[in-house]
């Protein structure tokens, strides 16, 4: 990187000696013990008012920890569920943003440099532990969605002919949920059925209901 124009860093110490302050410091490790420990050591390093991103994997719980507590200590912290895998370096990266709404738009430029358009794949969620709170449902959508697609491929890899017959035997539990969640009975007024409509209407263009 540094062949590149980039200014290194060999140690956290060296780091934060060469960012003017207020400084603004990324992390981005495994979550867990190596998250924890960066940012314990980058606590005592910084300075009133520096602030610490954890760009990674973190549990939201952790990051609700890690927000109370450096704020103790002065210091402002963002938690931000990234994702965009290999594309993201040329396509954008989504991230989802949890912490102090001031510091959040103090580093809106970062954020609209980083997402596919300053308007487009971000977004400012909630307090400390939101950004990775929505992330992880993020993940859940996410590997429903592929969990579906590859129970209906299954199922058409399956069927040798063209006689229907429902009880074949492959395992679809998101389709088999999914159908029981449109044919039973209607609760009141429930979030989720709202959502679905919406979702019917975007893919389908299937007119909502009202009541």
């Amino acid at each position: 990187m540094e062949g590149l124009g980039a200014k290194g860093a060999d140690s956290l110490e060296s780091l934060v000696r060469g960012l003017n302050p207020p400084r603004v410091v990324w992390v981005m490790v495994p979550s867990g013990k190596p998250t924890e420990e960066t940012i314990l050591k980058l606590a005592s390093l910084l300075s009133s008012d520096d602030m610490i991103i954890d760009g990674g994997n973190s549990n939201y719980r952790e990051s609700v920890k890690h927000g109370e507590w450096l704020k103790e200590k002065g210091l402002h912290f963002l938690d931000v569920g990234t994702t965009g895998g290999i594309w993201g370096l040329t396509e954008g990266y989504s991230m989802m943003v949890g912490g102090e709404k001031q510091i959040v738009e103090h580093l809106r430029p970062v954020f609209e440099t980083l997402a596919p358009g300053p308007k487009l794949g971000w977004g400012h969620v909630g307090p400390s532990g939101a950004g990775h709170f929505v992330k992880m449902v993020h993940n859940g959508i996410e590997y429903g969605m592929m969990q579906a697609y590859a129970e209906g491929f299954a199922i058409m890899k399956a069927k040798k002919d063209f006689q229907l017959n429902l009880h074949l035997n492959v395992s679809a539990p998101v389709i088999t949920q999914a159908l029981q969640r449109r044919i039973r009975l209607p609760e009141e007024d429930p979030f989720a059925d709202k959502l679905l409509g919406a979702m019917r209407k975007g893919f389908g263009g299937h007119a909502i209901k009202e009541g």
